[in-house]
């Protein structure tokens, strides 16, 4: 069985090595009640494969009337209509690539070269 760690570790070090690019997308995302989008939305293409990135918010219910905003990571499998077809299983690797993602898609490193250089 192929481990999902393992795909994640990938993404993340082809897309540090720029082997993979991830584009922002200005497309509808329509999430339960209980959550709420707090970043861009990237994707990828691999293979005839769409791939679908986001941080968002949700509520964890320490109470039935009361609660706390958490934050997590989502990477999910989309089809052409933008609609998640699987969503991974949580992992703390999120984090990483989420963190190179919003990095290469930014810009800054090209930015701070060229600023540097003069």
């Amino acid at each position: 069985m192929i481990n999902n760690t393992d795909f994640v570790f990938k993404l993340i070090r082809e897309t540090k090595n720029d082997i993979l690019t991830w584009e922002i997308v200005k497309h509808a995302l329509e999430l339960p009640h209980d959550e709420k989008l707090t970043s861009k939305i990237y994707t990828l293409e691999i293979k005839d494969k769409k791939f679908r990135l986001y941080e968002y918010q949700y509520k964890h219910y320490v109470d039935v009337d009361e609660w706390l905003w958490n934050q997590r990571k989502r990477l999910e499998l989309i089809d052409g209509d933008n609609e998640r077809l699987y969503e991974f299983e949580y992992d703390y690797s999120f984090n990483d690539l989420f963190d190179i993602v919003t990095k290469k898609t930014s810009g800054i490193d090209d930015f701070l070269h060229d600023f540097l250089s003069n």
